[in-house]
């Protein structure tokens, strides 16, 4: 049998996040997966040898976000699981409310209810912490591999490597 907060914990949260995942697909998602496709194929069109070289980035990012993504998931479930414990402990303090004020306990219950508050705090801190870690190491990647790919890139051009022409670089690097 499913506890009462666990119940109202997950209707509340679940609805959001079924809502925001929706939009999240079926607005950047499709819009980022047509974009990165049209770059792809710009990209080979103007010079497929640097393309291989940059399409190289992806491996080191897939594996930043697949490390991460497990985590972020393992705590994010963790973190929910708290929303459960603390809803929980509110149901039971204000059906027992008369109960906890015959017996002056008022003080226990505070205490009680402001431990899993404080767990609920660190558990959400570690999904943030996670996200935090996963978009700078995949930012990082990224840059660094921008660096790399322009410096073959430029030495390429300077010694007339794969027929890559000063125009083409820059179109490459975004330069009009």
């Amino acid at each position: 049998k499913e506890a009462t907060g666990d119940f109202m914990a997950r209707v509340g949260t679940d609805t959001a996040l079924a809502s925001r995942a929706q939009f999240a697909v079926f607005s950047d998602g499709i819009q980022n997966t047509s974009q990165i496709g049209v770059a792809i194929l710009t990209l080979f069109a103007l010079n497929w040898q640097l393309s291989v070289i940059s399409l190289l980035v992806g491996p080191p990012i897939a594996v930043v976000l697949r490390i991460f993504a497990r985590r972020i998931r393992r705590s994010s479930k963790a973190r929910q699981e708290q929303v459960s414990e603390v809803v929980q402990r509110i149901v039971q303090m204000l059906t027992g409310i008369k109960v906890i004020k015959a017996f002056h306990a008022e003080e226990t219950e505070s205490q009680r209810f402001a431990r899993e508050v404080l767990r609920y705090f660190r558990r959400s801190m570690r999904v943030v912490l996670y996200r935090v870690v996963s978009r700078s190491l995949v930012e990082q990647v990224s840059q660094a591999s921008f660096v790399s790919i322009l410096f073959v890139g430029v030495y390429a051009v300077l010694n007339e490597l794969w027929g890559l022409t000063m125009e083409q670089a820059r179109v490459l690097l975004g330069q009009p």
